[in-house]
């Protein structure tokens, strides 16, 4: 009777530790499973960040392109509207002469 208890405790022991470990490995796996999840969820996040700030550039590069055109746009207008200015002067002369 007394082996028998003996080894029933025995038993209870290694089943409490069992559980004990069991319990910690669940624990530890949550944990894992947590930072796993936190990481996938922000891993959209920062694709995002990422692509603008490769933009950022693409559109400042397109926006100096555009300043530069509408300069030498104005430019080739100024040109254009002195030159008719002149032109128009020309003719008036020619026309009171």
């Amino acid at each position: 009777m007394v082996q028998h208890q003996t080894q029933t405790q025995e038993w209870r022991r290694r089943n409490a530790q069992t559980i004990s470990d069991l319990e910690d490995q669940v624990h530890s796996l949550r944990k894992e499973l947590w930072a796993a999840h936190s990481q996938r969820k922000q891993q959209p996040t920062e694709l995002c960040v990422l692509r603008e700030e490769e933009r950022q550039p693409a559109s400042q590069d397109q926006q100096a392109a555009l300043d530069r055109l509408r300069a030498e746009m104005d430019q080739v207008w100024q040109d254009l509207e002195r030159t008719h200015k002149v032109e128009s002067e020309l003719a008036q002369e020619k026309v009171c002469v």
